[in-house]
């Protein structure tokens, strides 16, 4: 199994969904405090990007992809 890079920010119980070669992690938390910080991983570069942040904070945010 290869190991990945790490996500610019830790967290516990994010909302993540895969679209094409992109994981996208939603939300989460550290230590008690939910997060709104997002991010995404480009599976062919092993790169990690902020994206925009939630409007809210959440903990394990449900996530689905309408086409």
């Amino acid at each position: 199994m290869k190991q990945i890079s790490s996500m610019i920010h830790w967290r516990s119980d994010p909302g993540a969904i895969i679209v094409g070669d992109v994981l996208y992690v939603f939300g989460g938390g550290s230590l008690f405090k939910p997060k709104n910080s997002c991010e995404k991983y480009d599976m062919k570069t092993d790169l990690w990007e902020k994206i925009s942040p939630m409007n809210m904070e959440w903990f394990g945010p449900s996530v689905c992809l309408v086409n």
